[in-house]
């Protein structure tokens, strides 16, 4: 992990999928969505926090 560097990750859901953004500290960013698949994500926060896991799947190459 590179010490003294941040990020953010920043994550949305909606009923047809979820993005994410990931900004570095310069401000680069870096994107990812998708639409669900599976139907069983019926409340709006099984969606988000599915969506939070899915951002830190992505990213998880950004993120070591």
């Amino acid at each position: 992990m590179r010490p003294n560097k941040w990020i953010t990750i920043q994550t949305d859901a909606s009923s047809s999928g979820w993005g994410a953004t990931l900004t570095r500290e310069n401000q680069e960013k870096v994107f990812a969505h998708g639409e669900w698949k599976d139907n069983n994500l019926k409340s709006s926060n099984q969606r988000e926090v599915t969506a939070v896991l899915k951002a830190l799947l992505e990213f998880r190459q950004e993120l070591t």
